[in-house]
Formats: structure tokens, sequence, C-alpha cells
């Protein structure tokens, strides 16, 4: 993503605020919308350095819908829109508190609600957030997610009616879970993960064979596709376990699992992981 709005917001300069400092904070809020009117499809980039990023599907006849929480001391929001062009963030001083402040969530957060049955190219990217993406009865085109020091869950609950050609997920030092991934109908996933825990889940409607390409640290990976799916895995590792219940080794370097030659759908996965600790979990 070009022009990237992301904020670093220091782990140390969050340490460091005191309560006084907390109590000087000037939170506001803004809202942006657009009603769709004949868009032929919406480029979406979201940059947000910390706190809570949550995007749903919006109702009606809505384009997009977005508010934002922000500490206006020392932040103003990033919220344009131009030729089928969304750009929503924050900037501003990277000393300055972006999170929760309290378990009341008083703190920064941004709400994003797009619309159903426009094309959708979207570009997540953000540092120490929590972020929930929901993207089930989206038509989403393209998928790029970018996290950095964050909790992050990415769910299709419904079929997306348009093919994926390519699903990138670059994740940090974080906790990474995507669900739904057969309903995203993407050919390709592509996971780049450091010092990671994360779960890829595979359920949803099947309509073709989808690629799974894997390169990771530190990280564990665990990857949960339904029983009636065949998976053959193509390793190549540092000294990274791998559990893979109903796998039998072809060769050196490849594994296919028992239903693999008569499995009407089939995920194939490329690992390329050092150190890190690989699982296959089969659902119902």
């Amino acid at each position: 993503m070009s022009d990237r709005i992301l904020i670093a917001a220091g782990v140390a300069a969050l340490i460091a605020l005191s309560a006084p400092a907390a109590e000087a904070q000037d939170w506001r809020t803004t809202s942006i919308m657009r009603q769709a009117t004949n868009e032929q499809a919406l480029d979406v980039e979201v940059g947000y350095g910390a706190g809570r990023l949550t995007v749903e599907p919006a109702e009606g006849r809505m384009l997009y819908q977005a508010s934002l929480r922000y500490d206006a001391r020392g932040f103003r929001p990033v919220a344009e829109y131009s030729s089928g062009r969304l750009r929503l963030g924050v900037d501003g001083n990277d000393n300055l508190h972006l999170g929760d402040d309290d378990d009341r969530g008083d703190g920064g957060h941004m709400n994003l609600r797009l619309g159903r049955g426009v094309p959708l190219d979207l570009d997540f990217e953000f540092g120490a957030a929590m972020a929930e993406i929901e993207l089930g009865g989206l038509s989403v085109r393209t998928l790029e997610v970018s996290t950095g020091a964050s909790e992050t869950r990415v769910e299709f609950s419904e079929p997306n009616p348009l093919e994926i050609s390519t699903i990138n997920f670059d994740v940090g030092a974080a906790q990474f879970t995507a669900r739904g991934l057969a309903n995203a109908n993407a050919r390709t996933v592509r996971l780049n993960g450091g010092v990671a825990e994360m779960t890829l889940d595979f359920s949803g409607r099947w309509r073709g064979d989808t690629n799974l390409e894997a390169d990771f640290g530190l990280g564990s990976l665990t990857i949960r596709v339904p029983r009636d799916v065949g998976v053959r895995v193509h390793k190549e590792t540092f000294l990274a376990s791998f559990e893979g219940p109903r796998m039998s080794r072809r060769g050196d370097d490849d594994y296919y699992s028992d239903n693999w030659d008569s499995a009407r759908h089939h995920l194939t996965i490329g690992i390329d992981g050092a150190f890190g600790d690989i699982t296959i979990d089969w659902i119902e």
C-alpha cells in the first residue's frame, strides 16, 4: 500500500504514560458515510496504529460508514474519499496514547462498515491493534492484511460471490486467526509470519481447489481443514515440527492425506518455516 497511514506507536511510550497525562487526553469522535450510487468498485485502504478496529458489512444502500475515536491533543483523523478510493486512519504524534485506557473501552477505536454488492479491494495495515474483521456477505475482489503486535481475527462467515486470485496475510509478533477461508473463494492464500501464533481455518463452502503458501519463522501454524478435503503438504523447513494425522509421506518432502486421490476438492500447502510448529487439524 503506497502512502501508508500506519502509526508506529512505541510500546515504551505507552508504558511511560502517567495517570495525569491520561486524564488530560481530549477524546473526540468523527464519522463519515456515503450512500451507494453507481460505483463499479471501492478501493479501501486502512492504516491504524493502536486501539480497536472493527470491520463489518453495512446495511441497506450504504457504500461505507465509518466512525473514528481519537485523542485530539496530538492526532488527526484521516478520512478521504475520491473517485472510488477510501482512505482511513489516524495521523499524528508517535508518543501519544492510542489504545484503550481501561476495561470500559475508553480509548482509540475505529469502526468501518462496508456496502454489500460493490466489488471491494481491501488493504488493512495496523500495528498494536485489536482487530475484528468480518467480511462475510461482502463482494471482496482483493484482500491484504498486514499486522504488527496485534490480536487479529479475520472471518468470512458467508460465501464471497467473487473469486479472489490471492489473499495476502503478513503477520508480525501477534496472534492471528482467519476463519471461513473456503467461503473467501480464493485460489491462493499467502501467509508470511514472524513470531506469531497463527490459525488458518478452511471451513465454509468449497467451490474449487486452493493453494496455501506459508512462510514463517519462530511462530506456530495450525491449519484446520474439513475431513472431506484432500490435503497435500510440501514441506521445506529447518527444524520445524510437523503433525499431520491421516497424512503419509510420498518422497522426501511431500505428504498426502488418505483421501487425496478420491477427494472432490483439494488444499495444496507449501510450507517454508524455521523453528516453527505446524499442525493440521481435521474438522467436520
